[in-house]
């Protein structure tokens, strides 16, 4: 199961342990998510302490008594020297640590060694089965850093530090990094009396200094990040710019989470906007064609969310940021293509007054149906593991939750929200007669208006239409209702 739970709310406080055979130098990873959660999570006091190898274990669970502990295998590790008998009695040795972090009352997690390339480790999928298993196939800090934001805390992130506020030659990430050697540094000295400096261990002094003293300057430099922070309130937004197919995008952050909109050439009357909630780009023929008619595109990063409750709200301050920030409509057509259903259907249901049409591309409208797949579908684990721990629910109590957008149709059909469905007849990822034709009879049955496309032997993929002007002539129509954005 993940490590996060409902609604993947970041933790109010949390103590994170990391040990690793490698140098300082090599976790400036643990840095870079320092300062993510100083920058765009203030209200989390998220820890993060870098220590050795695992000979400081039992002292460390001890004395810093962590909830979580990292252990990462890094380039230095003996898990990278030839498969011997060495190599087994390696691998012992970490299991045993893993079971003596959990018989200690914390969340053990194993991380998989880095790589200068994209080929698997031959630990990989020994490690990956492990409980708390969590695969690094990179090499540079950010990449192993959005790794772990995205494993252990479901923050998806896709932009560079640069571009978030916390780039390797600002200020911010100075002190964080000076904050972060210091007090590991001071940690590793403290939990092995007299052990021999790292050789590139920055910092030195800290290593003859006290705990406390380090704790004190630490304190020091705490203060000045926060007023680095206070001092730029424009670093959390993140505003940027950037280029979709030519057009330009402005990007930034809101509450943690990415946000961009694109903007047309020039924007039709009343400033209509399509909101992709999952997938921007795949598949974008109708996107294109509103674009290109005057539309903006907007999306909101919250992958992995499957359209939780956590996931709704945290959509509603999306749509006030953007409609005030950027003057667009004040209903838009949301996209929900595949899981990207959830999403789009539950807010619908959560705030029907906000949406002018929804058009759901292969949906999923049922979590049993995907990714639980408890029908005739496939399902997918992984997928269904993130879905139960974000919405809070188990295999057992799953069934009868109602949180699926097909048992939240009610609301939607009241404010007779118009909906345009297209979906293969063929699709055994997420079957249709599980999911679109469900919504559609029981949307019809109370009064819905709904328009369907079925695509005879066509399975999941492609969405959308080759010709996407049946797509386009739905939205431009319920955007010129009297209703309409």
């Amino acid at each position: 199961m993940p490590l996060y739970g409902k609604d993947a709310l970041l933790p109010e406080r949390l103590r994170v342990l990391f040990l690793s055979e490698d140098t300082a130098e090599d976790w400036i990873y643990i840095a870079y998510m320092d300062a993510y959660f100083r920058l765009h999570a203030p209200l989390s006091a998220i820890e993060l302490i870098g220590l050795g190898g695992l000979a400081r274990l039992g002292r460390a669970l001890e004395t810093i008594r962590p909830d979580w502990v990292v252990v990462c295998c890094g380039r230095n590790d003996g898990l990278l020297r030839p498969f011997d008998e060495e190599e087994h009695a390696r691998r012992d040795e970490l299991t045993r640590a893993l079971a003596r972090i959990r018989d200690a009352g914390a969340k053990a997690i194993a991380m998989t060694p880095p790589s200068s390339d994209d080929a698997p480790h031959r630990d990989d999928d020994w490690m990956l089965a492990l409980e708390g298993g969590a695969a690094c196939r990179a090499a540079d800090p950010w990449t192993v850093a959005r790794t772990l934001l995205k494993t252990l805390f479901n923050v998806a992130l896709t932009r560079t530090p640069d571009q978030l506020g916390f780039g390797s030659g600002d200020p911010l990430f100075a002190e964080t990094l000076t904050r972060h050697r210091l007090l590991s540094s001071a940690w590793q000295a403290h939990l092995a009396p007299g052990s021999p400096r790292t050789a590139d261990a920055p910092l030195e002094s800290a290593l003859e200094s006290p705990l406390s003293e380090a704790l004190t300057e630490a304190a020091a430099i705490e203060a000045r990040i926060r007023s680095l922070i206070d001092a730029s309130p424009r670093l959390r937004s993140a505003l940027g710019r950037s280029e979709w197919e030519g057009h330009e995008c402005t990007d930034f952050m809101l509450d943690g989470r990415e946000g961009f909109v694109v903007a047309p050439r020039t924007a039709a009357p009343g400033r209509p906007w399509l909101w992709r909630t999952e997938f921007f780009g795949d598949f974008a023929q109708a996107d294109r064609a509103l674009l290109a008619a005057g539309w903006h595109l907007a999306c909101f990063r919250l992958s992995d969310q499957y359209g939780c409750p956590g996931a709704v709200a945290r959509m509603g301050r999306f749509q006030s940021y953007v409609t005030e920030t950027f003057g667009l409509a004040r209903r838009p057509v949301l996209l929900g293509l595949s899981r990207g259903g959830l999403y789009a259907f539950n807010y619908a249901a959560t705030y029907p007054e906000r949406v002018a049409a929804l058009y759901l591309d292969a949906p999923v409208l049922d979590i049993c149906s995907w990714p639980g797949g408890r029908g005739t579908g496939i399902g997918a684990a992984r997928e269904w593991a993130e879905c139960l721990a974000v919405y809070g629910l188990d295999e057992r109590t799953a069934s009868d939750a109602g949180v699926s957008p097909l048992d939240r149709i009610k609301p939607v059909a009241k404010a007779r929200i118009p909906i345009l469905l297209v979906a293969g007849d063929a699709d055994i990822v997420v079957p249709y007669a599980e999911n679109g034709a469900l919504l559609a009879e029981r949307y019809s049955l109370l009064g819905g208006p709904i328009e369907t496309i079925v695509k005879p032997g066509v399975g999941h993929h492609p969405h959308s239409l080759s010709d996407p002007a049946p797509i386009v002539a739905f939205i431009l129509r319920c955007s010129q209702a009297p209703d309409g954005p």
